[in-house]
Parts: structure tokens; C-alpha cells; sequence
């Protein structure tokens, strides 16, 4: 699976799902790590919704603790996951509302450092009751511009760093999305190496806020994704 966040336009959402994305993400909300325009109105979003074919559309949204707004908004959009802008996790009686709908939940901006232990990666998740379909996107040292050649290269001399099967393993467990520092010459032996995770996550960013998160252009994702789909 292939998602691509932060998509802005019909045109954009057309070209990434042309290239083999499977999701394609819009925001209705500012992202505090960027500061560019990728923010979208409702109406936009519905549009972009209805311009793609093959590839689901998933809105994110500031979703807050009110089911019924909510709801509204991913049926305005006709959308069947959403995302929080934040990663939070919704009240329970929201995921509720959103379950009884069909609609999963897709949690982004988990970011793991070098030195995390995997237990406690996603252990905020634990015990939350899961809807039919919720994804955990999590940002992979970021705090390294080359953060796959030091998870492959450099991290198996550090035996209590985080390690490339400890990463495979979580994905084994969850339905997990991954962000790194993509590009057309590593994405296919990340995935091979991989082979647990349920798929990757690119984000668009024109105006990153910070160094520390993974972020790509236009033409990088459609790199990335024509070498992930030849």
C-alpha cells in the first residue's frame, strides 16, 4: 500500500494516483510542522474525492471530541477513513460513531527515534478498541537526513538501538504505514526488507517549520512511486 498526505489539488491527486498510490490524503487543517498552503477546504477536498478512480481519498481534520461534526465532515468529503491532523486518539464514543459508519481511522506523526524501544512505540495504542480498518503511520528517525542508511548501516552495532526487525515485527502486530527519507534508489530494498509493514506514507511539504521531518516534492513522490510501481 502507497499513501501520499498533503495532496492540495485534482490535478496533484491525479498524477499520484496515476503513478500507483493506493491512499491519497487531503487536510482540512494546518500541520504546525509546515508552513506552506497544502490546506484545503471542504468543497476542494469533495472535489479532489471525486476526480480519483482507483486510489481512496482520506480526510484530515482537526476531529475533536463532537461524533456528529465529525461525521459531517467525512460525509461531506464521502470519505471512508480520516485522519487526525495531531495523531491523537479520538474519544471513544467518536471512533463509536465512526465505526458504526464504516469509517477507520488512519493515525499519523508517530515519529521514532534511533533510541526507542519498540514496546513502547505504540503502546498509547493499547487497550483502544481498533475499528475495521485504522492504520499507525510512524516517521522514522527523523532526526537523520540519511535515516535508512543509518537504520541499515549503523544501528545492528548499537544492540540497544532500534533495529530493522524491531520495526518489522510492530508491523506484524499493526497495520503499519512507514515515512523515511524516500527516494527512487532505496524504496524497493526498504520494502524488501520490510516485508511486515503494511506500506509506505509520503508527505508533501513546500515549507517545512522543521529539519526533523521526513517530507518530499511533487516530483520526488512521483519519482519514488514509479520506481515503487514500474
Amino acid at each position: 500500500m502507497t499513501k501520499v498526505d498533503r495532496v492540495a489539488s485534482v490535478a496533484e491527486a491525479r498524477a499520484i494516483e496515476a503513478a500507483g498510490a493506493d491512499l491519497i490524503c487531503v487536510c482540512l487543517a494546518p500541520d504546525l510542522r509546515f508552513a506552506d498552503g497544502r490546506i484545503v477546504t471542504a468543497d476542494v477536498a469533495a472535489s479532489i474525492r471525486r476526480g480519483l478512480g482507483r486510489a481512496e481519498c482520506v480526510v484530515a481534520f482537526e476531529i475533536g471530541e463532537d461524533a456528529d461534526r465529525g461525521l459531517r465532515t467525512a460525509k461531506g468529503v464521502d470519505v471512508r477513513l480520516v485522519q487526525p491532523v495531531t495523531g491523537t486518539i479520538p474519544p471513544a464514543e467518536v471512533r463509536e460513531a465512526f465505526g458504526r459508519e464504516g469509517i477507520g481511522i488512519v493515525y499519523p506523526g508517530i515519529e521514532v527515534n534511533h533510541d526507542d524501544d519498540p514496546s513502547w512505540i505504540l503502546s498509547r495504542f493499547d487497550g483502544v478498541p481498533e475499528l475495521d480498518r485504522t492504520y499507525y503511520q510512524i516517521d522514522l528517525l527523523p532526526e537523520y537526513p540519511d535515516s535508512w542508511e543509518v537504520l541499515r548501516d549503523e544501528s545492528p552495532d548499537y544492540a540497544d538501538e532500534l533495529q530493522i526487525g524491531d520495526i518489522d515485527a510492530l508491523g506484524h502486530q499493526r497495520p503499519l504505514l512507514i515515512t523515511l527519507d524516500w527516494s527512487p534508489g532505496n524504496v524497493m530494498e526498504i520494502m524488501d526488507m520490510l516485508p511486515g509493514v503494511a506500506g509506505i506514507a509520503l508527505v508533501l511539504a513546500d515549507a517545512p517549520v522543521r529539519d526533523d521531518v521526513h517530507h518530499a516534492d511533487l516530483p520526488t513522490v512521483l519519482s519514488v512511486l514509479g520506481a515503487l510501481h514500474p
